[in-house]
């Protein structure tokens, strides 16, 4: 244990109802990535001071971070019959933890509201709303709630990037986006606000069909963002994509069999979505997700995280042995939480692609679908989007073709380990003969067809990505071949 804690500790005994130390102590086990611990140290403090609104709020901010979700929503109840000062954000927070944990939108929804009855222009609480409108595919709602955020506070252009980026613009918008363009050159921002709304410029002028000036903010976009990502290293890509290949290798993985007895496998399947970002995925997830056997539980961050837990710096070293069946039984517990009992299940987590070999140690009867997209399409798709700093390659075209072919590779060395419980779907291939492709996946799934494949784009599910609106409308071709509209700017990146 180091001395800092230890020190933090002491200062707790000999001061135990005061909440000094013990945020500095939650704070050092945060900082260590232990957030468990943190949500401990409150848990033990509200038992010497129940009484203590604060503590209660922060005793559940940390346990909404450690995924401990129904004893958070548990302790911000507490927070709120205690009286706290500022109620609206804990109904805020609560409202988080049902949208972002629970995959409940509808509480979050009541929260919001709840929020608002007691600070009518509560800006975070409007903008949450706005994005769990968006989620639910309503537009108009979602137009409405970011159109009231502009009314309250103009400057606020956060909200205003987002009206572009969810609206179809047109001549008629011109006024809108050069008000935005305007605000930029003129107004002080934080730098998420620059690159939030150079990108909604990229994506305006590409509404409008203005290509050159598209790419010109969508380049402007990525400038400001690399700076603030850490650097792409596409040898240590390269080398982490060799680590995984031999990491889990047949002769590593052995002769991997379906738990043809477990309990599991008579209860749900579990099926995993992954490739490429910008690949096709969120539409495989809502196809499926239309059939009457399917339920998507959305992007789960289980994996991931169990992963990092057990290595030290995967694939390259292990911190200790893990149970696999255990791993497998804490997943399915974590997914019966959420409502996720049953059924074919699908869990749409595009990074999971390094981890098929982990998850089938863990899940020997789970099946994959990769998806794949036109090279020139998907990393032109990518470069258009901000992705996170676990991205990094997103804001540089050659940097985005280099990760591109490394998860290719990837997809294959599974395709060879696992040829029955693979799958790799064309994006191209799908949007031109749908059913021709839909009834081939269901195959794969061993589902029967139904004409609901068809209309995924009616169900009223939430999803939380950049393809939201995308999988709200028909299969459409005009996606395919996008980057014809670009190729000028392509040309040094792709030939022929």
């Amino acid at each position: 244990m180091s001395t800092e804690i230890s020190e933090l500790e002491k200062k707790i005994q000999a001061e135990p109802y005061s909440m000094r130390w013990v945020e500095l102590a939650a704070q050092y086990w945060l900082a260590k990535g232990q957030v468990g611990k943190s949500a401990e140290v409150y848990l033990d403090y509200i038992k010497r001071c129940p009484e203590d609104a604060d503590g209660c709020f922060n005793c559940a901010y940390y346990l909404k971070h450690a995924e401990q979700y129904e004893l958070a929503l548990d302790y911000y109840q507490r927070a709120i019959d205690k009286d706290i000062a500022g109620q609206e954000e804990v109904y805020l927070n609560m409202a988080i933890v049902h949208s972002d944990g629970l995959y409940k939108q509808n509480e979050a929804k009541h929260l919001l509201e709840k929020a608002l009855q007691l600070k009518p222009q509560y800006i975070p609480a409007l903008y949450n709303l706005a994005n769990i409108y968006e989620d639910l595919g309503d537009k108009e709602n979602a137009l409405l709630y970011f159109s009231k955020i502009e009314d309250i506070d103009p400057s606020y252009v956060d909200a205003s990037a987002r009206i572009l980026q969810l609206r179809k613009n047109s001549e008629n918008d011109r006024k809108a986006i050069e008000a935005l363009q305007h605000r930029l050159s003129r107004t002080k921002l934080t730098p998420d606000q620059i690159i939030n709304s150079l990108y909604a410029l990229g994506k305006a002028y590409d509404d409008m069909k203005d290509y050159s000036q598209a790419f010109r903010f969508f380049s402007l976009a990525n400038e400001h963002d690399s700076k603030t990502l850490p650097q792409y290293d596409a040898t240590a890509v390269s080398e982490f994509f060799k680590a995984v290949n031999d990491e889990f290798s047949e002769k590593t993985l052995g002769q991997i069999t379906p738990n043809s007895n477990s309990a599991e496998k008579e209860e749900r399947t579990n099926i995993f979505i992954c490739g490429m970002y910008r690949s096709g995925s969120t539409l495989i997830e809502q196809i499926l997700a239309s059939h009457s056997s399917v339920t998507a539980a959305g992007e789960q961050t289980y994996f991931p995280k169990v992963i990092a837990q057990g290595f030290g710096n995967f694939p390259f070293d292990r911190k200790h042995d893990l149970n696999y069946s255990a791993i497998a039984s804490d997943y399915h517990r974590r997914l019966s939480e959420q409502g996720f009992s049953s059924g074919v299940i699908t869990d749409k987590r595009n990074n999971n692609l390094s981890n098929v070999g982990f998850i089938k140690q863990c899940l020997p009867n789970a099946k994959f679908i990769f998806t794949n997209r036109d090279i020139r399409d998907n990393c032109l798709s990518v470069y258009f989007l901000r992705l996170g700093a676990s991205m990094n390659y997103a804001t540089n075209l050659a940097n985005i073709k280099h990760y591109y072919q490394e998860q290719q590779a990837l997809q294959q060395h599974w395709k060879s380990l696992f040829p029955e419980d693979v799958y790799l779907i064309d994006y191209e291939a799908l949007v031109v003969e749908p059913e021709v492709e839909i009834k081939k996946l269901l195959n794969f799934l061993e589902l029967e067809w139904q004409d609901d494949c068809l209309d995924f784009y009616k169900i009223k599910n939430s999803v939380k990505t950049a393809s939201a609106w995308q999988v709200r409308q028909p299969l459409y071709q005009s996606s395919a071949g996008r980057w014809k509209n670009y190729e000028s700017e392509l040309s040094e990146y792709f030939s022929g």
